[in-house]
């Protein structure tokens, strides 16, 4: 994300690096402490926050603090402060003695970075309310560590237009009380950005908080390759009237003891919102929740999503009965309870390649949208369709499964294996055994030392081959449902061996740190026996996996 900006300057400066673009002057922080004193012989955090304010000038410094501050060249003779930079080699540590200044908006922004390391700013001493506060529009962080205390960066944006908004890379979010990250926005019709990209939140109350909810404002929320474990709940977003919002999650992994993800839309806002999720498994009792609208279209794509209730509660809620929901759910696995309701719009909302386990699967409709399931497995579940509109199942599995519909409601399952339904529910070319299958990746959180299983779920009649490969952040789908690789194509592998039934592959990983952060994808590729009737190959819903 940092390397995006593009490199106009490079000055060795404080054991060397490269300027980011209209930087004026940077502070190399060499105080242990957060406020020290001013005139001694170490430059402070909150002294660089006040030299950046504006609210303390470099003439009231000590000559050793003034010697923390350079110019950078190649951009001009002023003093302005933009760039705090810190050492975790000879400051690991900063305390906060007291609340550090608030960060105020001004033209070129503040960014703050650690060398060799990640620098902790321990925010555990007594009196400390609040974490690092800022109003800027262009606030940038990278290798820091947010520890104890209240709360990590809390952050007003009004109208970031023309600036970054929010940008953290590499950063850890410890044993907060309240949030690691809360962004709230404050200007009608304004723009908002946040971006977190290699960020790991660690028993905090709220892992990610957006008040979006004044009138009219279009936000952009990026999470990449970040992890929120120990905490409640992990991303919380308020949605506003008016506007658009467009939320990315991309190699996501939370676990709360409340709510995963939730998109609410207090007193109805009716805000434009884009959700695409890639790679995202949850462990919480309501996984995800996605509020949706009927008078403002709500659209998905979510893949290769793993979600488990962990108290018999939710995996997914989206939407009721005549709300706008369109787009697509697919490659993804569940596990409790499904919600989905659509109708109010035109675009279908289409269900394809899922494995759904344990839970009551609830579709409402209406006449005036499409909702459609194919290519999935529903295992020990109760399905129901309500409304006024009707649902169609193709080429779907219920096993010890129950499909039921309204009269309101008229559901097709086409090419589907339906041992079980109940009237309303009409079954057109039935299949006689089941004929979809899935796997799973265990342990859940896989460790080097460890070793992990590769665990078959095939119906009689089925062979598969494990794949495995590297992950590939932009996911390149070659083939057609039900053939998508989520691996980098030209490094994903044959597992050897033919596995049948509830068979496993055993992967023994040996203890090298060189393996730590080894991202990979696995999946099955299944295939039916000669004279089965079934889909000559699928590709089963796998799951990316980083070894801790």
């Amino acid at each position: 994300m940092l390397s995006s900006l593009a490199i106009t300057g490079t000055a060795l400066l404080c054991g060397g690096g490269s300027a980011p673009p209209a930087y004026h002057a940077f502070a190399a922080i060499n105080d242990p402490l957060s406020h020290g004193q001013i005139g001694d012989n170490f430059l402070s955090l909150n002294e660089t926050i006040q030299l950046h304010n504006n609210t303390l000038l470099l003439n009231q410094l000590s000559a050793a603090e003034q010697a923390q501050i350079q110019l950078i060249p190649g951009t001009g003779l002023s003093t302005y402060l933009s760039w705090a930079r810190l050492d975790a080699s000879l400051t690991p540590t900063i305390t906060i003695e007291q609340d550090l200044d608030v960060i105020i908006d001004t033209t070129y922004g503040l960014y703050f970075s650690s060398d060799n390391g990640q620098t902790v700013l321990d925010f555990s001493g007594a009196g400390i309310q609040y974490g690092m506060r800022s109003t800027s529009n262009a606030l940038q962080m990278r290798d820091l560590v947010f520890s104890g205390g209240t709360a990590g960066l809390d952050i007003v944006q009004t109208d970031i237009s023309g600036q970054i908004g929010l940008a953290v890379n590499n950063c850890r979010f410890e044993n907060l009380s309240s949030f690691g990250v809360r962004i709230v926005s404050t200007t009608a019709n304004g723009l908002g950005k946040c971006y977190l990209e290699d960020c790991v939140f660690e028993n905090c109350a709220v892992g990610v908080s957006w008040d979006g909810t004044a009138a009219g404002r279009t936000s952009f929320f990026d999470l990449h390759n970040c992890r929120i474990t120990g905490g409640l709940d992990g991303i919380e977003i308020d949605l506003g009237a008016g506007g658009l919002g467009r939320y990315t999650l991309d190699r996501v992994v939370i676990e709360a003891a409340a709510d995963g993800i939730a998109l609410t839309r207090p007193n109805g806002a009716d805000r434009t919102a884009q959700l695409f999720a890639t790679h995202v498994e949850v462990r919480a009792p309501l996984c995800v929740d996605v509020e949706a609208s009927p008078s403002a279209s709500t659209t998905l794509q979510i893949r290769m999503a793993h979600l488990w209730s962990t108290a018999s509660g939710h995996a997914l809620t989206l939407g009721n009965a005549g709300d706008d929901v369109s787009g697509i759910v697919e490659d993804s696995t569940f596990d409790g309870d499904l919600a989905l309701g659509t109708g109010g719009g035109t675009m279908p909302l289409t269900v394809q390649n899922v494995r759904c386990r344990d839970g009551l699967i609830d579709l409402a409709t209406t006449s005036s949208q499409a909702l459609s399931c194919l290519d999935s497995d529903f295992q020990l579940c109760g399905v129901h369709v309500a409304g006024s509109g009707p649902a169609t199942f193709t080429n779907c599995c219920f096993d010890n499964t129950t499909v039921t519909a309204t009269p309101t409601s008229p559901t097709l399952c086409l090419g589907s294996f339906v041992p079980n339904h109940g009237p309303n529910v009409t079954v057109t070319g039935p299949v006689p055994t089941a004929q979809i299958g899935g796997m799973q990746v265990l342990p859940d959180v896989p460790t080097i030392g460890s070793t992990v299983t590769f665990q078959a779920d095939l119906p009689a009649g089925f062979s598969g081959v494990f794949l495995l490969g590297f992950t590939d952040p932009n996911a390149q789908l070659i083939w057609p449902q039900p053939l998508h690789v989520y691996g980098q194509v030209n490094n994903t592998f044959l597992v050897p061996g033919i596995v049948r039934q509830q068979q496993t592959f055993l992967w023994t990983i040996p203890p090298w740190p060189i393996y730590l952060g080894l991202d990979l994808v696995a999946q099955i590729a299944v295939l039916p026996d000669p004279g089965v009737s079934a889909l000559p190959v699928q590709l089963a819903p796998g799951r990316r996996f980083a070894l801790q």
